[in-house]
């Protein structure tokens, strides 16, 4: 039987591909091709079978390549070129020879049939889950633009020397218009930037409502866990499972805090232990909605909130991000055990669990 390793160097515009035709041991032959993105369905997976074997790069577009192909029958992997010296540490980069270097990874690694020699793979996330990401991107999009209007706006009254508190600037607007040294200009432009902004505000709350009722009803049973951590709301649990996707991924809470961007990069020679910045391979956004709610997951928490005591002489943004790194971990456990949260606060559980509720009979509807 003749197997198929190929190597994929993916473009918005183009694909450049690498095949190895191998039947046992021996090499028939070696192709290189190259389709435009119009043409990869009807020329190129049209042709996929049981017996094709494809390596792609993590980047834009590779997950929907990947479910393509294994629509086929196909076997799709994406991995991370970041892990891939032979790749990206190199003088002489084309498409052409990262596509052969993908073709030639790959089949090194099926045919020594080695599950331990470092293959550096990507779990393909499912098509929900891309959505959800998707919708979350969006999100944080619309979020950074409110935060740019109301520092643009805060700009515009000190240039003006108006007073100003930037914490609370939108519910001070009328005030700051009214003061002496207003102008109509600077009215025209908080004019314009309101607009903006309450387009914002309702596009962001369309938003969370899609990405909660898509974690409703893909991650029903992890949402109802992670709601019972005090700091995680029924918005944060679906953008926490957003980037886990299922707990059986990860063989420890050491590799979760890892993936989740919470762990250190440690460089240690001897006697001589030197703790980095934080690792950034990996998912970001459940830091970030973690990060935001720190405060209420120390207090939520002895363990934390008696950690964070005790670290003196640290900076803030480190005892921050430590106390994430430990939220991460009992997020593991939680999942993990699939039991509730020991410290959870009863009457901020039942809240949460009815608005999962509620979102569950509208789906339902």
């Amino acid at each position: 039987m003749v197997r198929v390793y190929i190597g994929v160097d993916l473009h918005s515009t183009q694909i450049t591909v690498h095949q190895i035709m191998l039947d046992g041991t021996t090499i028939l032959q070696r192709v290189n091709c190259r389709y435009s993105i119009d043409q990869i369905e009807e020329h190129f997976i049209a042709l996929l079978g049981p017996e094709s074997y494809l390596c792609v790069e993590a980047g834009s577009g590779s997950h929907v390549f990947a479910h393509l192909a294994r629509a086929m029958g196909a076997h799709a992997f994406i991995v991370d070129p970041q892990r891939l010296p032979q790749i990206y540490m190199t003088g002489k980069k084309t498409d052409r020879i990262d596509a052969k270097k993908l073709a030639d990874y790959l089949k090194q690694h099926i045919e020594s049939g080695d599950k331990d020699d470092g293959f550096a793979e990507v779990y393909v996330a499912p098509k929900h889950t891309q959505i959800m990401r998707m919708l979350i991107n969006q999100y944080q999009r619309a979020t950074s633009e409110m935060t740019s209007i109301t520092n643009n706006l805060y700009s515009i009254f000190r240039q003006n020397m108006i007073p100003v508190d930037k914490g609370s600037i939108m519910r001070q607007l009328d005030t700051c218009l009214a003061h002496e040294r207003s102008n109509k200009y600077i009215a025209l432009i908080v004019d314009r930037e309101l607009k903006k902004y309450k387009e914002l505000e309702i596009e962001r709350k369309e938003l969370r409502t899609q990405i909660e009722e898509l974690g409703v009803q893909y991650h029903l049973e992890e949402m109802r866990l992670l709601i019972g951590v005090n700091g995680i709301s029924v918005f944060g649990a679906a953008c926490i499972m957003a980037d886990i996707i299922t707990i059986s991924r990860f063989p420890s809470a050491k590799h979760l805090t890892s993936y989740l961007r919470a762990a250190p990069r440690v460089d240690a020679s001897n006697k001589t232990i030197h703790i980095g910045r934080l690792n950034k391979a990996g998912r970001h956004t459940a830091f970030a909605v973690l990060l935001q709610s720190v405060n209420h997951l120390k207090n939520g928490n002895p363990f934390i909130l008696r950690y964070t005591k005790r670290a003196v002489g640290k900076s803030v943004n480190k005892v921050r991000c430590a106390a994430v790194g430990r939220a991460i971990r009992q997020v593991f456990y939680i999942l993990k055990r699939k039991e509730q949260n020991r410290f959870m606060n009863a009457s901020n559980f039942e809240t949460k669990n009815r608005q999962i509720d509620r979102i569950l009979a509208k789906i339902s509807a």
